[in-house]
């Protein structure tokens, strides 16, 4: 009987904390020591990446994930640093993204570095500028930039599944009372 009521909460709390075990269970440890030269780039721009810390001429993956794609492989030097030119793609949309690299660490475990990035698009368009009318000068219109902003639907996802997890939660409290009543 209370495994049956412990169903729904348990059902809630791997929607909630699947993803991370998840994650975790890969094994890679994080490094903090990963910078770009550009946090706001541009689809088809180019900007470096360093990381440090890796094990000396380890390999070195380096993608741009939300939906990861690979940007590079390549070989630290002998200090464990990795310094090289990578280009956001240029199919790559406006947004929140995040450069990640995987390689090793000194000791031989696997590590990762994850830098976040907005990709963005400094593109303006502008509108042909009027006439002048009277006393005037013809302008040059206006110019309109790209809408950028957060992406909520990790938030949301997340938001979700705790409002379930806890009308799961009152739904057993609430039996528990009943049955001992």
């Amino acid at each position: 009987m209370r495994l049956r009521r412990l169903a729904p909460t348990m059902v809630a709390a791997a929607i909630v904390f699947g993803p991370a075990l998840a994650a975790g269970a890969e094994g890679y440890t994080s490094l903090d020591t990963g910078t770009v030269t550009d946090t706001t780039p541009n689809p088809g721009q180019q900007v470096t990446v360093e990381i440090t810390g890796l094990q000396p001429y380890s390999t070195v993956v380096v993608e741009l994930h939300s939906t990861p794609v690979v940007l590079g492989t390549f070989t630290a030097d002998a200090t464990g640093t990795v310094r090289v030119p990578v280009t956001i793609p240029a199919s790559a949309p406006l947004g929140s993204h995040t450069i990640v690299a995987t390689g090793m660490s000194p000791s031989g475990t696997p590590v990762t570095a994850s830098i976040p990035v907005m990709v963005t698009s400094t593109t303006a368009t502008t509108t042909p500028g009027g006439t002048g009318g009277t006393g005037g000068t013809g302008g040059t219109g206006v110019t309109f930039l790209p809408r950028t902003g957060a992406d909520f639907a990790a938030l949301l996802t997340v938001g979700g599944a705790l409002v379930i997890a806890g009308g799961a939660a009152v739904r057993t409290a609430r039996r528990h009372t009943a049955d001992t009543d």
